[in-house]
């Protein structure tokens, strides 16, 4: 139940992961020298959610609206050059200089439909679920390693096969979890992973972003990303980061955006979006630090 599994993940488990990391990426102090920067990502976030409910509102005339939907992706770029600059570069002059040219260099890319896809679409959904999650496993198993986080390891690394299974797959859900799908936006990931892969065609499936295969794989990785969270208690020890007033804030957050969908489902997911690219570009010098460790590049 590819449709199922994934809206239970997105809507109920997601949320929960959200606002458990960022409290601990606050505690942690955002992996950078000074937490105030989260500040920052915290308005990005903000801005790229208004920026997107201005971009489907009808109060405004097709400029305006096109300015908002070719813009909101700056916003995602930037939190992540801005990440980049304060994990990688030390000197503030050459912080400066890096920035003002990342910024020079987005007025080229913005007109790029391939920047738009990888910094839209992949780098807040697959590249942050998927690439970042093996990346923290390989980064785990290079301190401690064991067989079973070696396997971990290459089950996650070889899961997209599941796009690629005979299996059978032809059903699409239909009922609440087709029109939830619909509603949640992911079908446009879905279409652009059905496009690349012309899976369409062969599966006698149209074009429709519902694609049984697809959505197979990416249910598995974003239940696996939340659940891997959430079993890290030992490792990273981040339930230690909540104390007993941030647990209460946390739950009662938590069940307020549950209690939206029932209420105003719109509402409930705009801030549920909300919650998900707060703590995306929060773990972006996480995800930097990460790579740079595996990699031995750092300026």
């Amino acid at each position: 139940m590819p449709f199922q599994t994934f809206i239970i993940a997105y809507l109920v488990i997601g949320p929960l992961h959200y606002l458990t990391e960022t409290q601990w990426l606050k505690n942690q102090g955002f992996f950078l020298e000074n937490k105030k920067w989260g500040i920052l990502f915290l308005i990005c976030a903000i801005l790229l959610i208004a920026f997107i409910q201005l971009e489907e509102s009808e109060l405004f005339n097709n400029v305006v609206t096109s300015f908002f939907d070719l813009w909101s992706n700056a916003l995602i770029y930037f939190a992540f050059i801005i990440s980049a600059v304060l994990v990688l570069v030390r000197n503030n002059l050459m912080r400066i200089l890096t920035l003002l040219t990342s910024l020079a260099l987005l007025l080229l890319l913005n007109n790029l439909s391939a920047y738009h896809i990888i910094i839209g679409i992949l780098l807040p959904t697959i590249v942050h679920v998927y690439i970042f999650t093996l990346l923290f496993m390989i980064y785990g198993w290079k301190k401690q390693k064991t067989k079973i986080g070696l396997i971990n390891i290459g089950l996650l690394f070889t899961s997209p096969i599941i796009i690629f299974l005979p299996v059978d797959q032809t059903s699409i859900s239909s009922g609440l979890f087709n029109d939830l799908f619909l509603k949640s936006g992911f079908q446009n990931l879905n279409l652009m992973i059905e496009n690349w892969l012309h899976l369409s065609s062969s599966d006698g499936l149209s074009a429709s972003g519902r694609n049984p295969r697809v959505q197979s794989f990416l249910a598995f990785i974003y239940l696996y990303h939340y659940l891997n969270w959430f079993s890290k208690t030992t490792q990273i020890k981040w339930h230690k980061a909540l104390k007993n007033r941030s647990i209460i804030i946390i739950s009662l957050i938590w069940i307020a955006i549950i209690g939206l969908y029932f209420i105003n489902f719109k509402l409930g997911l705009v801030i549920a979006v909300l919650f998900s690219y707060i703590h995306v570009f929060m773990e972006f010098p996480l995800n930097i630090k990460t790579f740079t460790s595996l990699t031995k590049r750092q300026i």
